[in-house]
């Protein structure tokens, strides 16, 4: 049986699992995972990811896998459907109803508008965990965003603090045209939660390093 940080990994993957039959390209959502696991393991090399979600890499990796099942019952309002289906679903031994819902949280604001702070349900969740919320639903942002270019392949990140701001370095990654506009604004949220500038860049060649 997987232990700790492993036991995790395996709730997140058999989240994965449930989403990968309602998700019409899951391929593309373990793509997701892989970029957003990428940049939160460099912010927290970079002591920026600290929270106090304690399995908080699991639940943004389960949030990334399940983020597009929602849209098994149609585009419109998919990150509302992929909230409520992963509420409905039991939580894997060792987690509660109250990661699912963080969880659910993170998945559905990973684009589009940022939640009502005034609503009963949020208001709840933000008194202990929404500022980690909505620094991992930022992160999930820009990994959707940075996957969201079928013709670029980024598989490769390098997260590093560079005197006041993040930057990112990816392989693949093309700085100019509608891509670049719409990393730059999928990077706002993480911006905001972590009150530095996100620079995202292409990673140099290897060749000519």
């Amino acid at each position: 049986m997987p232990e700790g940080k492993n036991l995790d990994r395996a709730r997140a993957a058999w989240l994965g699992v449930w989403a990968s039959y309602l998700d019409p390209d899951p391929d593309h959502s373990r793509r997701v995972a892989r970029l957003a696991v990428g940049i939160y393991d460099g912010l927290a090399a970079a002591g920026l990811a600290g929270m106090d979600i304690a399995p908080a890499r699991s639940l943004l990796e389960a949030a990334a896998l399940a983020h597009d099942a929602g849209r098994s019952y149609g585009e419109k309002h998919h990150r509302k459907a992929t909230y409520k289906l992963v509420l409905k679903q039991a939580p894997p031994h060792g987690w509660t109803f109250a990661h699912m819902e963080m969880i659910a949280q993170i998945a559905r604001y990973h684009r589009g508008g940022l939640p009502d702070q005034q609503s009963k349900t949020w208001a709840s969740i933000y008194r202990e965990d929404g500022a980690g919320i909505l620094l991992l639903s930022g992160i999930l942002r820009l990994a959707s965003a940075l996957a969201n270019d079928r013709a670029t392949n980024i598989t490769r990140l390098r997260v590093r603090r560079e005197g006041e701001s993040v930057a990112i370095r990816a392989a693949g990654y093309r700085e100019i045209g509608p891509f670049a506009s719409h990393v730059a604004e999928a990077r706002h949220l993480l911006e905001i939660e972590l009150n530095l500038p996100v620079l995202v860049m292409a990673a140099p060649n290897p060749a000519s390093a």
